[in-house]
Protein backbone atom coordinates (compact mmCIF):
# COMPACT_ATOMS: atom_id res chain seq x y z
CA UNK A 1 0.00 0.00 0.00
CA UNK A 2 1.63 3.10 -1.30
CA UNK A 3 0.90 6.70 0.16
CA UNK A 4 -0.95 8.70 -2.41
CA UNK A 5 -1.43 11.87 -0.66
CA UNK A 6 -0.24 14.50 -4.04
CA UNK A 7 -2.74 12.18 -6.27
CA UNK A 8 -5.89 12.99 -3.36
CA UNK A 9 -5.38 16.54 -3.40
CA UNK A 10 -5.15 18.01 -6.81
CA UNK A 11 -1.20 18.54 -6.27
CA UNK A 12 -0.28 15.79 -8.66
CA UNK A 13 0.51 17.82 -11.65
CA UNK A 14 3.19 20.33 -10.53
CA UNK A 15 5.29 17.30 -10.15
CA UNK A 16 4.30 15.50 -13.70
CA UNK A 17 6.47 16.05 -16.89
CA UNK A 18 3.93 18.31 -19.23
CA UNK A 19 1.73 19.68 -16.49
CA UNK A 20 3.66 22.26 -15.49
CA UNK A 21 2.77 24.57 -18.95
CA UNK A 22 0.86 27.59 -18.54
CA UNK A 23 -2.76 27.27 -19.53
CA UNK A 24 -4.03 29.63 -22.58
CA UNK A 25 -6.53 31.83 -21.46
CA UNK A 26 -9.91 30.79 -23.76
CA UNK A 27 -10.57 34.25 -23.94
CA UNK A 28 -7.49 34.23 -26.05
CA UNK A 29 -8.31 30.92 -28.12
CA UNK A 30 -11.82 32.86 -28.77
CA UNK A 31 -10.13 35.64 -30.23
CA UNK A 32 -7.67 34.16 -32.49
CA UNK A 33 -10.26 32.00 -33.44
CA UNK A 34 -12.68 35.09 -34.49
CA UNK A 35 -9.76 36.34 -36.33
CA UNK A 36 -8.75 33.24 -38.04
CA UNK A 37 -12.39 32.74 -39.51
CA UNK A 38 -12.57 36.63 -40.23
CA UNK A 39 -9.28 37.51 -42.23
CA UNK A 40 -7.87 33.81 -43.09
CA UNK A 41 -10.91 32.24 -44.03
CA UNK A 42 -12.06 35.04 -45.95
CA UNK A 43 -12.33 34.42 -49.67
CA UNK A 44 -13.32 37.95 -50.32
CA UNK A 45 -10.64 39.79 -48.51
CA UNK A 46 -8.11 37.21 -50.40
CA UNK A 47 -9.61 37.68 -53.93
CA UNK A 48 -9.44 41.45 -53.58
CA UNK A 49 -5.66 40.99 -52.41
CA UNK A 50 -5.07 39.06 -55.42
CA UNK A 51 -6.85 41.51 -57.71
CA UNK A 52 -7.07 45.01 -59.09
CA UNK A 53 -6.79 47.87 -56.71
CA UNK A 54 -9.41 50.38 -55.65
CA UNK A 55 -11.31 50.87 -52.29
CA UNK A 56 -14.62 49.32 -53.24
CA UNK A 57 -13.13 45.62 -53.12
CA UNK A 58 -11.10 46.29 -49.81
CA UNK A 59 -14.05 48.10 -47.81
CA UNK A 60 -16.33 44.93 -48.62
CA UNK A 61 -13.91 42.58 -47.92
CA UNK A 62 -13.09 44.01 -44.45
CA UNK A 63 -16.98 44.41 -43.71
CA UNK A 64 -17.06 41.16 -44.91
CA UNK A 65 -14.06 40.02 -42.26
CA UNK A 66 -15.78 42.00 -39.37
CA UNK A 67 -19.08 40.25 -39.97
CA UNK A 68 -16.96 36.68 -40.03
CA UNK A 69 -15.34 37.40 -36.95
CA UNK A 70 -18.20 39.30 -35.36
CA UNK A 71 -20.46 35.53 -36.08
CA UNK A 72 -17.73 33.69 -35.32
CA UNK A 73 -17.12 35.29 -31.64
CA UNK A 74 -20.79 35.20 -31.10
CA UNK A 75 -21.13 31.65 -32.06
CA UNK A 76 -18.18 30.53 -29.83
CA UNK A 77 -19.80 32.73 -26.41
CA UNK A 78 -22.83 30.81 -27.19
CA UNK A 79 -21.53 27.76 -27.29
CA UNK A 80 -18.47 27.28 -26.05
CA UNK A 81 -18.97 26.37 -22.53
CA UNK A 82 -15.48 24.45 -20.58
CA UNK A 83 -14.88 21.52 -22.49
CA UNK A 84 -16.62 22.58 -25.55
CA UNK A 85 -14.41 25.23 -26.48
CA UNK A 86 -12.04 22.76 -28.43
CA UNK A 87 -14.91 21.20 -30.69
CA UNK A 88 -16.64 24.28 -31.44
CA UNK A 89 -13.73 25.50 -32.80
CA UNK A 90 -13.44 22.48 -35.09
CA UNK A 91 -16.52 22.60 -36.54
CA UNK A 92 -16.28 26.91 -37.10
CA UNK A 93 -13.54 26.29 -38.77
CA UNK A 94 -14.59 23.47 -40.80
CA UNK A 95 -17.80 25.73 -41.51
CA UNK A 96 -15.57 28.60 -42.35
CA UNK A 97 -13.76 26.96 -44.49
CA UNK A 98 -16.46 25.52 -46.42
CA UNK A 99 -17.67 28.72 -47.30
CA UNK A 100 -14.52 30.26 -48.17
CA UNK A 101 -13.60 27.42 -50.64
CA UNK A 102 -17.48 27.73 -52.04
CA UNK A 103 -17.24 31.66 -52.47
CA UNK A 104 -14.16 31.52 -53.90
CA UNK A 105 -14.93 28.21 -56.40
CA UNK A 106 -18.34 30.32 -57.36
CA UNK A 107 -16.57 33.55 -57.67
CA UNK A 108 -18.94 35.11 -55.47
CA UNK A 109 -18.60 39.17 -55.22
CA UNK A 110 -20.10 40.74 -52.68
CA UNK A 111 -21.90 44.26 -53.19
CA UNK A 112 -22.92 46.75 -51.38
CA UNK A 113 -26.72 45.42 -50.64
CA UNK A 114 -27.01 41.97 -48.56
CA UNK A 115 -29.55 40.74 -51.06
CA UNK A 116 -26.28 40.55 -53.74
CA UNK A 117 -24.63 38.43 -51.60
CA UNK A 118 -25.39 35.94 -53.86
CA UNK A 119 -25.97 33.12 -50.59
CA UNK A 120 -28.76 31.21 -52.98
CA UNK A 121 -25.74 30.91 -55.47
CA UNK A 122 -23.40 29.49 -52.64
CA UNK A 123 -26.04 26.59 -52.42
CA UNK A 124 -25.97 25.41 -55.47
CA UNK A 125 -23.67 23.29 -57.15
CA UNK A 126 -21.82 20.52 -55.51
CA UNK A 127 -21.66 20.38 -52.00
CA UNK A 128 -17.77 19.29 -51.68
CA UNK A 129 -15.45 20.67 -54.12
CA UNK A 130 -12.52 19.06 -54.59
CA UNK A 131 -10.51 22.33 -54.26
CA UNK A 132 -11.57 21.18 -50.28
CA UNK A 133 -8.65 19.22 -50.25
CA UNK A 134 -6.60 22.49 -50.61
CA UNK A 135 -8.01 24.45 -48.51
CA UNK A 136 -8.70 22.54 -45.54
CA UNK A 137 -5.08 21.60 -44.71
CA UNK A 138 -4.28 25.15 -45.00
CA UNK A 139 -7.01 26.84 -43.10
CA UNK A 140 -8.36 23.78 -40.39
CA UNK A 141 -5.39 21.62 -39.68
CA UNK A 142 -2.75 23.79 -38.59
CA UNK A 143 -4.54 25.91 -36.49
CA UNK A 144 -6.20 22.95 -34.54
CA UNK A 145 -2.95 21.10 -34.63
CA UNK A 146 -1.67 24.31 -32.87
CA UNK A 147 -5.16 24.19 -30.23
CA UNK A 148 -4.27 20.18 -29.41
CA UNK A 149 -0.86 21.02 -28.16
CA UNK A 150 -2.34 24.27 -26.14
CA UNK A 151 -3.26 23.51 -22.56
CA UNK A 152 -6.79 25.59 -22.01
CA UNK A 153 -7.16 27.07 -18.82
CA UNK A 154 -10.17 25.72 -16.55
CA UNK A 155 -12.50 28.67 -15.75
CA UNK A 156 -15.14 28.56 -12.54
CA UNK A 157 -18.79 29.22 -14.00
CA UNK A 158 -18.93 32.94 -13.11
CA UNK A 159 -15.84 33.60 -15.11
CA UNK A 160 -16.95 31.67 -17.84
CA UNK A 161 -19.98 33.00 -17.91
CA UNK A 162 -18.65 36.43 -18.05
CA UNK A 163 -16.07 35.52 -20.60
CA UNK A 164 -19.06 34.29 -22.85
CA UNK A 165 -20.87 37.04 -22.24
CA UNK A 166 -18.55 39.41 -23.15
CA UNK A 167 -17.38 37.28 -26.49
CA UNK A 168 -20.99 36.77 -27.27
CA UNK A 169 -22.11 41.13 -27.00
CA UNK A 170 -18.60 42.14 -28.60
CA UNK A 171 -19.33 39.86 -31.74
CA UNK A 172 -23.02 40.53 -31.97
CA UNK A 173 -22.09 44.21 -31.81
CA UNK A 174 -19.24 43.53 -34.81
CA UNK A 175 -22.45 41.86 -36.35
CA UNK A 176 -24.20 44.49 -36.05
CA UNK A 177 -21.88 47.17 -37.54
CA UNK A 178 -20.79 45.18 -40.23
CA UNK A 179 -24.40 44.90 -41.42
CA UNK A 180 -25.23 48.86 -41.01
CA UNK A 181 -22.68 48.57 -43.63
CA UNK A 182 -23.98 46.17 -45.58
CA UNK A 183 -27.52 46.28 -45.22
CA UNK A 184 -28.85 49.07 -43.74
CA UNK A 185 -31.95 48.17 -43.89
CA UNK A 186 -31.66 44.90 -42.04
CA UNK A 187 -31.23 46.55 -38.76
CA UNK A 188 -34.18 48.60 -38.80
CA UNK A 189 -35.78 45.39 -38.75
CA UNK A 190 -34.54 44.55 -35.65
Amino acid sequence: MSLKLFRSTGYASVFEAGETRIATHPGWVILATSLWAGLACNALLWRAVAGPGGTGPWLAALTFALLASGTAALLMGLLAWGNALKPVVLVLLLVATWLATRIWVQDTRLDAALPDLGLQQLLRGTLLPWQLAITLPLLVVAPIALLRLLPVKRMSLARQTRLNLLAALLGAGACMAALSRLAPGVLTLL
